[in-house]
């Protein structure tokens, strides 16, 4: 499913995980608490597959929000590394061209997607 025009989105989140990475490591690093000079050797150590797993229940603010990026990101490039990439994650329904140019790391349709928030809104 892959194509010649997906190769800039990859290449771009690529860069946004490269970036993200080096977000997270910024954070953790400037960070006074005594479990994130831990965290930090465990980040430094590990392949950033497992970062959001390492991170889970020890961020907050915006590290959470790095980290609930982060894995957005993975899952897309993982979705290149299978060939899935613009398919729905949920349906296998195409992705909008649209939609991936606004976010690389998009994994549901424009379908899937309003499902989801009104599933979202009603809970």
């Amino acid at each position: 499913m892959q194509t010649k025009d997906q190769k800039p989105l990859k290449i771009k989140l690529e860069a946004e995980l490269a970036q993200l990475s080096n977000d997270i490591m910024t954070v953790v690093t400037a960070s006074t608490q005594d479990d994130y000079s831990q965290l930090q050797l465990l980040l430094q150590t590990q392949p950033q597959s497992l970062w959001p797993e390492l991170l889970e229940g020890k961020s907050s603010g915006v590290l959470k929000q790095k980290q609930q990026r982060l894995e957005q990101v993975l899952a897309a490039l993982g979705q290149f590394q299978m060939g899935l990439f613009g398919l729905c994650a949920q349906c296998d329904s195409p992705i909008s061209p649209e939609a991936l140019n606004h976010d690389p790391a998009t994994l549901l349709c424009d379908l899937c997607q309003s499902q989801k928030k009104a599933g979202a809104k009603s809970s």
